[in-house]
């Protein structure tokens, strides 16, 4: 579970900005999101941070860089390989040596 924990978080954080923004749109107001709409309720073991070049807010291991991060999330939504049992094949996790800064 720990392995989905910051896509949670980031949905979270997602679903807040959006849905707020809905609701501006439809009350024809204008919505500007603010430092407690970019943030929600986290462990300690993970921290925040803003793409610079997207915006979108991540949620990183302590020690884990936005690229890093980028790199598990587009290896996390692969679809998974099947054995000849229809059963799927979890490739391992990759070692953050092998990950591209």
């Amino acid at each position: 579970m720990k392995r989905y924990y910051p896509n949670l978080v980031e949905a979270c954080i997602e679903f807040k900005i959006h849905s707020k923004t809905l609701i501006a749109k439809h009350s024809k107001k204008k919505y500007v999101p603010n430092q407690a709409d970019q943030s929600c309720a986290h462990s300690s073991l993970f921290k925040l941070a803003k793409d610079p070049d997207t915006g979108f807010i991540y949620c990183l291991k302590q020690d884990q860089s936005i690229a890093e991060r980028k790199q598990e999330k587009s290896l996390m939504q692969q679809k998974p390989n099947f054995d000849e049992n229809g059963k799927p094949i979890m490739e391992p996790e990759t070692p953050r040596s092998k990950i591209k800064s």
